[in-house]
């Protein structure tokens, strides 16, 4: 992601995480695809939705989170969820992104996305959901979790093939 403005790097600010939309002074990277409209695979195979946004920490300049459209045909709900960038991986090939470790089954759990502001309590709740033993972390330290590890995402891109 790249920007032009001066940003409060604040820990507690408001705007922390904000949709890439609305913002102007923020995009995607060069070199890098803009995975919105792109079909979304979970990790069992089934089609689940589309990628309708990207969730950016403002300070850090780094994509933190996929806003999915779940299509209710396909898993059964019509919300909108946001998955952690760490547990998807780009599929450029076919303008797909798969999930790593989320299956159609585990979509059920996992918490709506009202297009408000991401809490912490939001974000516990999710990580709740994809991995039972993360405990409380420190602000300081949230996104240094795997779950928000964006070389994850990138990695079949800058190793050179498609997914395995």
């Amino acid at each position: 992601m790249t920007g032009d403005r001066e940003i409060d790097r604040g820990e507690n600010s408001t705007e922390r995480l904000i949709p890439l939309s609305q913002t102007k002074e923020f995009k995607v990277a060069r070199g890098d695809p803009n995975v919105t409209g792109w079909e979304v695979v979970s990790a069992d195979g089934v089609k689940i939705g589309t990628v309708h946004d990207l969730i950016v920490d403002v300070p850090e300049m780094k994509v933190r989170y996929l806003e999915v459209n779940l299509d209710i045909r396909l898993v059964g709900r019509e919300d909108d969820v946001v998955l952690p960038i760490g547990t998807a991986q780009l599929d450029d090939i076919n303008d797909q992104v798969r999930l790593t470790r989320i299956t159609s089954t585990d979509l059920k759990s996992l918490p709506p996305y009202y297009h408000n502001r991401i809490t912490r309590e939001h974000e516990l709740a999710l990580c709740r959901v994809l991995n039972r033993d993360v405990k409380f972390i420190p602000d300081a330290d949230f996104y240094r979790h795997e779950l928000f590890d964006d070389a994850r995402f990138y990695a079949p891109r800058r190793r050179g093939h498609p997914l395995v």
